[in-house]
């Protein structure tokens, strides 16, 4: 193609994104502390302040500091984390709250744009997809960690293209933060034996971590903050199957089972990144609990199948729920539902797409970075 009409094709997407983090900015600029009353980021500085004493998963605990800070807070008040989490906050603490705050908007940021560098897609359209998702900006807002989630897969990727697959395993151990969300992780372990030694001991040393500084009887505590129905309030505004069951359990499980087999059947069939795809579109699926700003994971899911050669009517389906299309027409009556139907329906038409095994691209030129699209 002519480089003069890819140069104005970038500059517009340029442009465009621009103006998104623009308007993130404003809205940004103009809250107010009773704006921030039910943000993530108040839980984690408690649980920074709480580490190390057995008050870090009371809600009484983390409630009293939370409220000293914000001067307001809404329900839930629990710390869900693990331990180690908590130790990684604690220097976060030691700062005055709302400098603190700043500073850990500043460090999502920074994951952001490491992703945008690292992630294999063009450049351009990485930026355009952070800038716009919905998720990525209420995450800023409220202080989820979701970005970093970004972070890591973007490096292990990396890592794994210059064949570091223990440190691929290593880096992937952190998404263990919010580890419900890759449950299905291990289905791309098969004929990578040094990364899954990787991610087995990245996890063991984050768990003894949190024996090294909560104590030996952390996980009771934990296992029951987790199992606390207030950070699950209402399924109805869940992308799940819990939220698709409107709270049903059996259903809920009756439906993960096609879930389960249809990544299972891409992770077998197809290459790295389209297994990667489905894994994440996946865990958001069955994830029991899940905030909006986990849906950041559908950011990778387009970007790699906006460019995949296998990818058709999936890569329709990802660019659309990743757009803020898919949340802005939430507000109507009964609009929840098309969302999370149209995740349910990604991995089936992922399934669907990747049964001509013949037809995938060879492991080595999916890691590549991809050309952009042509016009």
């Amino acid at each position: 193609m002519p480089l003069k009409r890819n140069w104005w094709i970038c500059a517009a997407v340029l442009a465009v994104s621009i103006l998104g983090i623009a308007l993130r900015a404003r809205t940004l600029a103009a809250l107010t502390p009773q704006d921030l009353c039910g943000s993530d980021f108040p839980i984690f500085y408690a649980g920074g302040k709480l580490v190390g004493t057995p008050d870090l998963y009371s809600a009484g605990a983390v409630r009293s500091i939370a409220i000293k800070e914000v001067g307001c807070l809404q329900p839930p008040s629990l710390f869900v984390r693990l331990p180690y989490f908590a130790a990684l906050m604690a220097p976060w603490s030691r700062l005055p709250f709302w400098p603190a705050f700043w500073l850990w908007r500043g460090a999502l940021l920074a994951a952001a744009g490491i992703f945008i560098w690292l992630w294999p897609a063009p450049r351009e359209w990485s930026l355009l997809a952070c800038a716009w998702s919905l998720p990525f900006a209420f995450g800023l807002t409220v202080g989820q960690d979701s970005a970093f989630l970004l972070l890591w897969l973007a490096a292990a990727l990396t890592l794994l293209k210059r064949d570091r697959q223990f440190a691929a395993g290593l880096v992937l151990s952190l998404c263990l933060a919010k580890f419900h969300l890759f449950l299905l992780l291990p289905l791309l372990l098969p004929g990578r034996r040094k990364m899954a030694w990787g991610g087995i001991l990245g996890g063991l040393l984050l768990l003894a971590a949190g024996f090294a500084v909560q104590g030996p009887r952390w996980f009771p505590q934990f296992l029951g903050a987790i199992n606390d129905h207030s950070i699950n309030p209402d399924p109805s505004e869940f992308f799940n199957l819990w939220g698709i069951a409107h709270g049903n359990t059996t259903v809920e499980i009756l439906l993960a089972i096609p879930v389960v087999i249809a990544t299972v059947y891409v992770t077998r069939r197809a290459d790295l990144m389209l297994g990667l795809s489905a894994v994440l579109v996946a865990g958001l699926l069955i994830s029991h609990h899940q905030t909006t700003s986990d849906m950041v994971l559908l950011i990778p899911v387009a970007l790699t199948l906006a460019f995949h050669p296998l990818a058709r009517y999936s890569r329709v389906l990802a660019i659309y729920l990743a757009s803020p299309l898919a949340y802005a027409l939430t507000t109507a009556p009964l609009a929840w539902e098309l969302p999370r139907l149209l995740l349910l329906a990604l991995i089936g038409v992922l399934a669907w797409e990747t049964r001509p095994a013949s037809l995938a691209a060879p492991r080595s030129t999916i890691l590549a970075r991809q050309p952009g699209p042509t016009v």
